[in-house]
């Protein structure tokens, strides 16, 4: 008999700020999600394992245990919002397709401020454990190239599942747990997803079955808000 999966715990400090942008929302108008999503962190812990190690193989076989496995996720106590106008740079495009210099826009950006530990679990078998355990201290960074962090990874603390967000397909025989919390879309790996679709250079293209996307419910509330901040609260869900 197979032996039984254990919780892999990763804890999550921001030197600064943090930002990571809801999946398909326009770049132009970039708000940020509090939590990031499980194909975000289980790409982090194979890019990691890649980096710590020097070997795709690592990584590839990191991806394949990471793929399907459970994730859960939990925000600190307390979360700020502020929306920032910044300026973008991006190639300018020529006659003939070709790409020459800069071009100047403009847009907003969503960063948190998190007043705490980001909180993350996955469910893997116990052989990965401590593969998992040794990626996941080699993150840097989650979300945007400037959302640094440091991490603290450690092996048999299962979730509290209380503070967790929780998949919205969960909640409608509890419409308490949706009202008033704030829900949002995130995306996970699907069955079909392969390393080779997440490559730097550019990689396959994403089809079906390689991201699915699922409204989740955070256990956050707004506890203040004004024109371009928001101050979010953690409230447990019963």
């Amino acid at each position: 008999m197979a032996e039984a999966a254990e919780w892999v715990r990763v804890e999550c400090r921001f030197g600064s700020l943090f930002s990571y942008r809801i999946p398909d929302f326009n770049s132009f108008y970039a708000l940020a999600s509090p939590l990031p999503s499980p194909s975000a962190f289980k790409l982090a812990l194979v890019a990691s394992a890649i980096e710590g190690t020097g070997s795709a193989q690592v990584g590839g076989a990191l991806f394949d245990v990471v793929r399907e496995a459970p994730v859960l996720m939990a925000p600190p106590d307390t979360v700020g919002a502020s929306r920032v106008l910044v300026k973008r740079l991006k190639k300018g495009r020529v006659t003939g397709g070709e790409y020459l210099g800069l071009t100047v826009s403009f847009g907003i950006r969503e960063y948190l401020h998190l007043g705490g530990a980001l909180s993350l679990w996955i469910q893997v078998p116990p052989d990965a454990v401590e593969p998992c355990l040794a990626a996941a201290r080699f993150i840097r960074r989650l979300g945007t190239t400037d959302s640094l962090c440091t991490v603290r990874a450690e092996a048999g603390v299962p979730p509290d599942r209380a503070i967790c967000a929780r998949r919205l397909s969960d909640c409608h025989a509890d419409l308490a747990a949706v009202r008033g919390r704030l829900s949002l879309p995130l995306n996970d790996l699907g069955p079909k997803a392969t390393l080779e679709h997440f490559a730097p250079s550019g990689g396959k293209n994403v089809t079906a079955g390689v991201l699915n996307s699922e409204m989740y419910v955070l256990p956050l509330t707004i506890a203040k808000q004004g024109a371009n901040w928001m101050l979010w609260r953690r409230v447990p869900f019963d």
